[in-house]
């Protein structure tokens, strides 16, 4: 046997002993592909009906007559998904600010003016501290002149304001994997005031010290996360199509 056909024997045999391999190897990165996008698409797909769940019951909240904070001995606010539960709801609070717990939020904008919000802490008649957002003040004429702000009353007051929890806050501000900016908001306010507050904060809307401009409200959209479980779904709807191309060429090969 001459040299030459004893060359092609063993690439022919080495073939025979590699394709089976390659192939097994391709059919694993496949199925492997297949189950991360379809696995994606199904978080996406959750999160999305969790979200519109989360949004039905804000719209509820909204409509929803104002009436009194419950206190703390009721437990009713301890919970975390009990805060959840009453994100933007409208509440009547007693008790008195505390004006030396005062902060700036910059990047504020009203009716394309730049300006600050406004947030002071608030002690509520059972003795926990609060944050409440004052709503909008226009900055100042330069970088160095403070903007005006409207002085707080002394003493108790009665407050119409806006639940806001700063859980729910993190999961409805809307990111790529829906984590949000905002998860650590009253971590960053409590540490800039050195301050120890509750968990969540309300929105000024009225009562005995109204806001010269209230919080910018706007209701959370859907988000992408339906688009996205589409998305995922259709990558594996190609890694599955393209493994049958795959397929059919090998089959068309061996039959040639």
């Amino acid at each position: 046997m001459r040299l030459q056909d004893r060359i092609m024997k063993v690439k022919a045999a080495l073939l025979a002993f590699i394709s089976p391999l390659k192939n097994f190897g391709i059919t694993l990165l496949a199925v492997a592909l297949l189950a991360l996008c379809i696995t994606a698409g199904f978080w996406q797909y959750e999160r999305g009906m969790e979200r519109r769940g989360e949004n039905a019951l804000l719209q509820k909240n909204i409509n929803l007559p104002a009436i009194d904070f419950p206190t703390q001995s009721t437990g009713t606010t301890q919970p975390t998904r009990s805060l959840e539960e009453l994100q933007w709801r409208k509440f009547l609070i007693t008790g008195s600010f505390i004006p030396e717990n005062e902060i700036l939020l910059r990047n504020r904008y009203y009716n394309d003016q730049y300006g600050y919000a406004v947030a002071t802490l608030f002690r509520l008649a059972d003795g926990r501290k609060v944050w409440i957002d004052r709503g909008w003040v226009k900055a100042g004429a330069s970088a160095t002149e403070p903007p005006i702000i409207a002085a707080i009353p002394v003493g108790n007051v009665n407050l119409l304001v806006r639940f806001r929890s700063d859980n729910l806050e993190a999961k409805i501000a809307g990111s790529f994997f829906a984590t949000g900016k905002n998860r650590d908001l009253l971590s960053r306010w409590n540490s800039e005031a050195k301050v120890d507050s509750e968990e969540f904060y309300f929105d000024l809307i009225g009562g005995d010290f109204l806001p010269d401009v209230a919080s910018v409200f706007a209701p959370p959209g859907s988000g992408p996360h339906i688009a996205y479980a589409i998305q995922w779904w259709f990558f594996a709807a190609l890694v599955l199509f393209g493994r049958i191309l795959i397929v059919r060429e090998d089959l068309k090969k061996k039959s040639a």
